[in-house]
């Protein structure tokens, strides 16, 4: 029987310490990710990419979640706490040597708790509260989160784009260059085009450079997002036709109300609502019901037994600790005002985001739409331009010169668009989600 017993106690609780292995660092077998369907009316496909890998291999996003579990498997057992406990206890009498002289009891006890005072639902409520504060902040995190990793993709995108124009204008300077030279050594133009040309070659190498730099920086912190050693191998050069989501118009301000940081602060102030509640719970008595398979505790039968003065003063122990509670109390007011203020903080917070958002949003509109017909005009110049060369009205400088321009217009172009896309990004954000209702 001894032996039974210990093998079940080794069974249950282990006999040996748990072996170590060391946490991986791979994201690869971590939980798949759900895009919002929003990202998907961009219609590229390479953002959906990093933005689930962005997702899966979050550190932040997986360490939010078992917080959130914490707290629900907390609240499991304040639930348990109000069904009661059970326990049992061994006993062995050792009178003599022979087996007829031992003796063995086991006792089987239950216990339960009076809530007279709503003390353990209130404690209940606390860490559900917090289970539902740590959801909404996970959101919050993947909304923050997938706006970084797609203005990130974005301008490196862009920045590529940007790079290879200037790669061209770089190579027009060149032979603006030699045909300058030539112009100069045959007495066409003055020595002062010569310098001219090689101060307009100097900046676009500058240029070149500094958006070199740029592009391995933003790579950088793509792959920082992405929470991998190296960048994504391959770079998704701009479209400058590709649609963007429309916003819609006259949105509704209650549409702030599912801001997934706005939400949290509200579960938090919940929670320390039901903690402020605990803590005048504590200066009621403790009542607990225990019993040997199902009796009553001897205690609880005094305590109704008793005189009402021994009653009233058996009742009136906690109060024994008024300081402390009161302390205690007055602790838990002050968290709650404290975090009233956080979300009061949160709302203007996101009414200032979604106004800024909304405004700068018109004015790329029309910034848009000044690049787009700058560069109409700039690719029928380069057009007629060309035509003339080839005519032989005007020599290739002209065309040089024509196709400079639109290099530049286009160019010009990428960065507004960048700035829209950025915006809606923001928007999407400032809104607790996709900014059409």
């Amino acid at each position: 029987m001894r032996v039974l017993f210990v093998w079940c106690l080794c069974t249950l609780g282990g006999c040996a310490a748990t072996p170590y292995v060391a946490p991986s660092i791979d994201c690869a077998a971590r939980e798949s990710a759900k895009l919002d369907p929003w990202w998907q009316s961009f219609g590229d496909p390479g953002l959906a990419t990093v933005l689930r890998e962005a997702r899966r291999c979050n550190i932040d996003l997986t360490k939010k979640a078992l917080e959130m579990r914490r707290y629900q498997l907390e609240s499991e057992r304040s639930d348990l706490q109000l069904q009661g406990q059970l326990s049992t206890k061994s006993h062995n009498s050792l009178n003599g040597e022979t087996p007829q002289q031992r003796s063995h009891d086991a006792t089987f006890s239950a216990s339960y708790e009076i809530d007279l005072w709503g003390r353990l639902a209130r404690t209940h409520d606390v860490s559900a509260w917090l289970a539902s504060a740590s959801q909404s902040e996970r959101r919050a995190l993947m909304l923050v989160l997938d706006a970084d990793v797609a203005q990130a993709y974005w301008q490196r995108s862009a920045l590529s784009s940007r790079l290879a124009l200037a790669e061209q204008r770089h190579a027009i300077q060149q032979r603006l260059l030699a045909l300058t030279q030539v112009a100069v050594n045959a007495g066409a133009e003055p020595p002062r085009e010569l310098w001219n040309r090689k101060q307009a070659l100097l900046l676009s190498e500058q240029t070149l450079s500094q958006l070199a730099r740029e592009e391995q920086l933003i790579a950088l912190r793509l792959a920082s997002l992405l929470d991998r050693t190296t960048p994504p191998p391959t770079v998704v050069r701009w479209r400058l036709n590709a649609p963007l989501p429309a916003v819609e118009a006259n949105l509704p301000a209650d549409l702030l109300a599912r801001r997934p940081d706005v939400t949290a602060q509200e579960a938090r102030l919940r929670s320390r609502l039901a903690a402020l509640d605990v803590s005048q719970a504590n200066f009621m008595p403790a009542l607990t019901l225990t019993g040997s398979l199902g009796a009553s505790s001897s205690a609880l039968g005094q305590l109704f037994s008793l005189p009402s003065g021994a009653a009233l003063a058996s009742l009136a122990l906690p109060f024994l600790n008024w300081k402390n509670l009161s302390i205690a109390r007055e602790q838990a007011h002050i968290d709650y005002l404290s975090v009233s203020l956080d979300y009061r903080r949160s709302v203007m917070q996101a009414l200032r985001e979604t106004r800024d958002a909304l405004s700068w949003h018109q004015r790329l509109q029309q910034d848009q739409l000044r690049a787009q017909e700058a560069l109409v005009l700039a690719q029928k110049s380069e057009q007629e331009a060309t035509l003339r060369v080839e005519q032989g009205d005007q020599s290739a400088i002209t065309q040089y010169h024509a196709v400079l321009l639109r290099n530049e217009y286009e160019d010009v172009l990428i960065r507004v668009q960048l700035d829209q896309r950025s915006n809606l990004a923001m928007l999407y954000k400032a809104l607790g989600g996709a900014p059409k209702s």
